[in-house]
């Protein structure tokens, strides 16, 4: 083995050593709502638009929809666990990135929604810009669950 390649693999495992990554997110069953499928979903792209957050794809029919990547601009380090290292450098850096994905499913007289979010941070080095993934907290999850469900219970 060269002395590059040793020295390479030294540093890979001690800087892999140093640093922990951040605490899965349980799996979330989403919220039951006492409304139509069909209400619930318009009441979950209402919702998106109130927080000016664009949609990047949707499909009525299987119920799902995703938003583009959004900037997270507010609550980042409440939002989303990006990891820790021994330093404290990656842990003291926000979530900057966010995508959204809403699924909504149902009949004519109930429909769950369920919320998800994959936030990223970016930390910058010296020379370069590592994309670190976070952990949702389920703040903004359960937050908009909250919002549709309430809007879509309400009467018209």
């Amino acid at each position: 083995m060269s002395r590059h390649t040793l020295a390479l693999a030294l540093s890979t495992l001690l800087l892999g050593a140093c640093a922990t990554a951040p605490k899965t997110a349980p799996p979330r069953a989403g919220t039951s709502v006492s409304s139509s499928v069909g209400r619930t979903w318009d009441t979950a792209i209402q919702s998106l638009a109130e927080r000016q957050i664009a949609i990047g794809s949707m499909d009525r029919v299987s119920g799902f929809m995703a938003t583009a990547p959004v900037i997270v601009e507010h609550d980042a380090r409440q939002l989303a666990d990006c990891g820790s290292n021994r330093a404290g450098t990656i842990g003291s850096v926000p979530a900057t990135d966010a995508i959204y994905n809403v699924s909504v499913r149902g009949d004519s007289s109930a429909a769950v929604v369920r919320v998800t979010a994959q936030y990223s941070a970016r930390v910058q080095h010296e020379t370069s810009v590592d994309r670190v993934m976070c952990a949702s907290r389920g703040l903004f999850e359960d937050q908009l669950e909250a919002a549709i469900k309430t809007r879509a219970e309400s009467p018209r």
